[in-house]
């Protein structure tokens, strides 16, 4: 058996009282990929960023071929070479893409060397493949390119010590397409001969497709960790990260409810800009209506036209029988149209503020319509809390504490307050980052709310999750609808159903 290249012993660490890792330890091979597994709060972010000098732990030690390695900061992690791509994006927007890949390490410190950061920026990026010129301002690509971005800056920023180097990725895919994908992992197998790989991924296939070895976790220890065969399957992972077997109901298809005959919303020759060319359908009360299609394809423009977030150039919106085009989105709310941006961190909830607060964003609790009431605020978040299985310290933790499973159950329960009212739930990218046990619990919110009258319109790449949820599905591309598919749930469609009208 080779010697490893890092080993791992016995790290522990805590938030006050509440313990993350508890004795964890592995060992990771030259030129391996190990990818970790669990659910959110399994604590496989919080040893990453251990392993990376952004956080320290309480206890244990790790070592780089039988030496120990202790790092004060993330600076001091890349000098030895290790490095992490961050889940979230750490990119400034404003400046040119060089600055961004060399931010707080310029090859000089009071007069930047531009043109040496340009030539390292291009050489790195020709190898791994990316066609992006340095001199771009960052904040002009697109969400994928600025994600592959972050993928390279570790490559450019280690030298491999003693000939080898460690690569840690926290949940990178998240905002790649399918053939962004696929060059991504091209990027790590043509890299394995001087760069080992800790990879976090919620989704299973990836993890079993790219990875050599996986390592489950739940509840800070480790479960066990196994060589990935064609006999490792997402089944078996699953049932080794929530302690069950997968439920073959994953997304609760027997309580798809069959719609209503009461229309809800109908779109009527809509159009906006160049993302939506006449756009036409319409929602039943109680449907579940999936919208696919590539990035760009139009769906999320369409959400947020729906939503009152863009108002179309032309065409007409009409909500329960009354015309909304143009209706401000204050007032959209108050007819129970609901909208969950897809990016949870950016846009559906405000990260300094605990949980109850953001959970009182959409309607705050009062007297009489006026005066704040702190006790019934405080019942409503705790019930919201418990019907949602939201794994917190308490409803006055911060919302940034959470893992992103809850931080997403907490941006759907916000507008869970609104009761009766609700009426239109807009989703974008509903399950984007979380965990398969997460995602079950959130599918069968979903369900309840159509078996209470609320009709769901869902955005998703995730064409498994709109054909295990949906009534139908609208295939968009190039801003039109190019085919409704049905989708009942005795008779579900194929992938490549849908997929031969997104190409």
């Amino acid at each position: 058996m080779k010697d490893p290249l890092l080993s791992v012993r016995n790290i522990s660490k805590s938030y006050g009282n509440t313990q993350i890792l508890n004795k964890v330890g592995f060992d990771l091979l030259k030129g391996e990929v190990l990818g970790l597994l669990g659910e959110n709060g399994a604590g496989k972010s919080t040893l990453l960023k251990i392993l990376a000098g952004a956080v320290s732990a309480d206890d244990g030690e790790f070592m780089w071929e039988g030496n120990k390695l202790h790092f004060r900061h993330t600076l001091d992690a890349t000098k030895h070479g290790v490095g992490m791509v961050f889940q979230e994006l750490n990119l400034i927007p404003t400046i040119p893409v060089y600055e961004n890949m060399f931010l707080g390490r310029q090859p000089r410190l009071l007069f930047q060397d531009k043109k040496t950061m340009i030539n390292r920026c291009e050489e790195t990026f020709q190898e791994l493949g990316i066609d992006v010129d340095p001199r771009t301002i960052t904040g002009e690509l697109p969400l994928g390119i600025r994600q592959l971005l972050e993928i390279a800056k570790p490559f450019m920023q280690i030298v491999p010590q003693t000939g080898f180097r460690i690569i840690l990725l926290d949940e990178p895919t998240e905002a790649l397409s399918k053939n962004q994908i696929g060059h991504f992992f091209d990027i790590i197998r043509k890299n394995k001969k001087d760069t080992s790989f800790i990879l976090v991924s919620h989704r299973l296939n990836e993890s079993l497709e790219v990875c050599d070895k996986v390592m489950v976790m739940k509840d800070g220890q480790v479960v066990t960790s196994m060589d990935v065969t064609p006999e490792t399957t997402e089944g078996k992972m699953h049932e080794l990260m929530v302690g069950r077997q997968r439920d073959t109901e994953f997304y609760s298809e027997h309580l798809q409810r069959t719609s209503g005959d009461k229309e809800v919303l109908a779109l009527k020759n809509v159009s906006l800009s160049d993302s939506l060319k006449d756009v036409t359908f319409n929602i039943l009360e109680g449907e579940i209506i999936g919208l696919a299609g590539m990035l760009g394809s139009g769906r999320s423009e369409l959400c947020q036209v729906v939503a009152g977030v863009k108002k179309p150039d032309q065409g007409e919106l009409s909500f329960n029988g009354d015309t909304i085009t143009g209706v401000p989105l204050h007032k959209l709310i108050s007819r129970g149209i609901c909208y969950v941006p897809p990016e949870r961190k950016e846009e559906g909830i405000i990260l300094p503020h605990s949980v109850k607060w953001n959970l009182s964003l959409v309607k705050p609790a009062t007297k009489n319509g006026f005066i704040l009431d702190s006790e019934k605020e405080n019942r409503s978040s705790r019930e919201l809390v418990e019907r949602l299985n939201v794994k917190t310290k308490g409803i006055n933790s911060t919302i940034q504490e959470l893992s992103g499973g809850n931080q997403q159950k907490v941006v759907l329960g916000k507008w869970l307050v609104l009761g009766k009212q609700m009426k239109l739930l807009v989703v974008e990218e509903p399950t984007r980052g979380i965990d398969v046990s997460a995602k079950q619990e959130i599918y069968k919110l979903f369900r309840e709310l159509t078996q209470q009258g609320v009709t769901i319109l869902i955005s998703t790449e995730n064409l498994l999750e709109l054909i295990g949820l949906c009534n139908r599905i609208l295939v968009m591309k190039d801003g039109k609808i190019k085919a409704t598919i049905e989708a009942p749930k005795d008779d579900k469609p194929h992938e490549v159903d849908i997929v031969k009208y997104m190409v």
